[in-house]
């Protein structure tokens, strides 16, 4: 009985390790091996969003700001990049349109990236890179947000150079896209219009001009927000910034740059020749006015002649002030002081009166208003409306003073009368008796 017990316990456990033999031979999924499998099946496409900033380059006007766009990659090898700077500027109606402020003809353009560099690096021009350290959930959101702007009924937009523009309008996707807060560093506050200034130094002309159009508000100090519109100051900004979470932690903004180099020579920003400087022009408007003015008297010829040239000039520049500062759209062209000096009452009443039919008495008042307005400006508006005016616009306020004291005090000599009526009245009277 002993024996067949002992005999049985030895089958059962010959049994038993053939069995395991058996088994070991089977293959077993490892856990590491489902681990792997369960990740293969649940990674996604990972996107990644940069900014993209150029500086400013000598080509066109508009170039001289610097450009900016977006970049997106993604694992699947996608690498686009999205552009909200394209116009047309040939485009019947342009620059009306956008003189007016009312432009429409910008739009989102995408294309592939090497393309895009290459277009400014062959230009001379770096491109800096700045790699937005985003959530797969914010990327994939700020991607499906550039797809919604890209639709044919979104694309296009009205463009304003300050408040929407190619900087702008990535920044607010990404502030639309966040989990949390985009929050920017604190900087110096400066104005936009000397964000402006700085960017048109070697071209004078352009300063003079934006200094003519932009108005009071264009030198209200402004924080980092306000100081995007701008790429440059767009890209150091974003680079200084912090995201905030819902939770309240905080991580940089940007967790990586690249620079690509430039592949030539940028061509150097030209300035202006000397002779056709803004403030050098202005002294010699003023030199010419004062010698015509202290030689001219009893000889109201070059004075009449010259002077309305002058208001033909000021008064064809005080039209299109009037313009963007009354009816356009533009944001910061309004107040504007410098129509106290640069008006169309020059052109459509000042130049008539010089002209044409100039009553002394409707002259004189004319002009006796401009000098108290000139007065005023040169006195009060250069500090009381701290408003920033060109130096060049001083000169010829000044300018505009002596011709009005000149033709104040010589109106009599600038009225004009009919030819017939001068003739009779010149004509000698007859000392002849009818018989």
């Amino acid at each position: 009985m002993k024996r067949s017990w002992e005999q049985m316990m030895k089958l059962k456990h010959t049994i038993i390790g053939v069995l395991m033999c058996v088994l070991s031979c089977v293959p077993v999924p490892s856990l590491k091996g489902a681990n792997e499998c369960a990740g293969e099946v649940a990674e996604q496409p990972h996107t990644t969003i940069s900014l993209l900033a150029v500086p400013p380059y000598e080509a066109h006007i508009w170039t001289i700001y610097g450009h900016a766009a977006v970049r997106v990659v993604d694992s699947n090898g996608y690498d686009r990049v999205y552009n909200w700077g394209v116009f047309d500027f040939d485009k019947p109606g342009f620059i009306r349109r956008f003189v007016a402020g009312t432009s429409t003809d910008y739009m989102l353009a995408e294309q592939p990236t090497d393309e895009y560099i290459y277009s400014y690096a062959s230009l001379g021009c770096d491109v800096y890179e700045l790699t937005l350290n985003l959530t797969d959930e914010e990327a994939a959101r700020f991607l499906k947000l550039v797809e919604e702007n890209l639709k044919p009924e979104n694309r296009f937009y009205r463009y304003n150079f300050v408040f929407d523009n190619c900087a702008t309008r990535p920044i607010l996707l990404l502030e639309q896209a966040l989990n949390g807060k985009l929050m920017l560093p604190d900087v110096p506050q400066t104005t936009r219009r000397a964000m402006i200034d700085r960017s048109s130094t070697q071209r004078p002309w352009l300063k003079f001009g934006t200094d003519m159009v932009l108005g009071r508000s264009a030198d209200t100090p402004v924080g980092a927000h306000d100081q995007l519109f701008l790429p440059l100051y767009m890209k150091d900004i974003v680079k200084a910034s912090q995201i905030m979470d819902a939770s309240g932690s905080l991580r940089a903004a940007v967790s990586g740059e690249r620079i690509y180099p430039k592949l030539g020579e940028q061509e150097q920003i030209k300035a202006t020749p000397w002779p056709l400087q803004p403030l050098t022009a202005a002294v010699l408007l003023l030199l010419i006015t004062l010698i015509g003015a202290a030689t001219a008297r009893g000889k109201a010829y070059f004075m009449r002649t010259w002077g309305a040239i002058v208001l033909a000039v000021m008064g064809l520049s005080g039209c299109l002030i009037f313009f963007l500062t009354v009816i356009s759209l533009h944001p910061l062209t309004a107040p504007n002081w410098t129509l106290a000096v640069l008006h169309p009452f020059h052109l459509l009443v000042a130049l008539p009166l010089l002209l044409f039919w100039a009553p002394s008495r409707v002259s004189r008042f004319y002009h006796l208003a401009n000098i108290t307005v000139q007065i005023l400006f040169l006195l009060i508006c250069s500090w009381a409306t701290a408003q920033h005016f060109h130096p060049a616009l001083y000169l010829i306020s000044v300018t505009l003073l002596v011709i009005s004291l000149w033709a104040f005090r010589y109106g009599k000599l600038i009225s004009v009368s009919s030819p017939k009526r001068r003739r009779k009245r010149t004509a000698p009277r007859s000392n002849t008796q009818k018989a």
